[in-house]
C-alpha cells in the first residue's frame, strides 16, 4: 500500500481530479474496496469518517459486502464532499497502529480534538492519522506543477484564495495547505511513510 505511487498517478489527472479515479486506483494499490454512502448526518458535526473492512462486526461494513465505508453528509456543498471523500479515502494507507478499529481507538482521536496533550506534541496515532491524511488528500487533489503555478499566480495578484478553490472544487478553508511554506518537505515525508 503506497500513498508514493498514488501521488505519483494523480500527478498525471486534470484539474479538477475527479475523486472517482482517486477511489478506483487507491482500491487497485490497496487491493482493497471502498464503497461511499452518503448520509443524513449534520456536516456541522460531523463531516464524515472512514469504516475499515477489519470492522467486520459493523452493520455498514456488512451491508457493504465486506468492503471499507466512507460515510459523507449529503446536506453538503460538493466542493466540501469532494475534499472530505478523498481525506477519508487516504484511511486505506493507514498503518496498523494508525486504524480506527474500536472504540477506544475512536475516542483518542476524538481525544484528541480538545486534549491539551496535543499542544504538547503528545497524540495518539489515530489523531495524527486525521491530520495527515488532510494533507495527502490535498497532495492527490492538485499536481506539484499546478500547485506551484497557483501559489505563483496567488503571490502576483493574479489569482486569490477563492479562485484556486473554485478551480480545484475544494473548500477556500483547504486552500491554504499549498501554500504552507515547506510544502514540498511535507510532501516529501508523507511520500517516504
Amino acid at each position: 500500500m503506497s500513498y508514493k505511487k498514488l501521488y505519483e498517478y494523480s500527478q498525471t489527472l486534470a484539474i479538477p481530479v475527479h475523486t472517482n479515479d482517486i477511489k478506483k486506483k487507491a482500491e487497485e494499490l490497496c487491493g482493497e474496496r471502498v464503497q461511499r454512502i452518503r448520509s443524513t448526518m449534520d456536516p456541522a458535526h460531523l463531516q464524515g469518517f472512514f469504516l475499515s473492512a477489519r470492522n467486520l462486526d459493523h452493520r455498514l461494513v456488512q451491508q457493504c459486502g465486506g468492503a471499507n465505508v466512507i460515510v459523507t453528509p449529503r446536506a453538503c456543498e460538493k466542493k466540501l464532499e469532494r475534499f472530505i471523500f478523498a481525506k477519508e479515502l487516504m484511511h486505506l494507507f493507514d498503518t496498523e497502529l494508525e486504524h480506527t478499529n474500536t472504540g477506544a481507538d475512536l475516542e483518542d482521536v476524538l481525544l484528541g480534538f480538545c486534549e491539551r496533550g496535543v499542544f504538547e506534541g503528545k497524540m495518539s496515532p489515530q489523531f495524527r492519522s486525521e491530520i495527515l491524511c488532510q494533507f495527502m488528500a490535498a497532495g492527490v487533489l492538485c499536481s506539484e506543477k499546478r500547485r506551484v503555478e497557483l501559489v505563483q499566480a496567488a503571490n502576483g495578484g493574479g489569482t486569490d484564495l477563492t479562485g484556486i478553490a473554485s478551480e480545484l472544487q475544494i473548500p477556500e478553508k483547504y486552500v491554504s495547505i499549498y501554500f504552507i511554506p515547506d510544502y514540498k518537505g511535507l510532501m516529501s515525508f508523507l511520500l517516504d511513510r
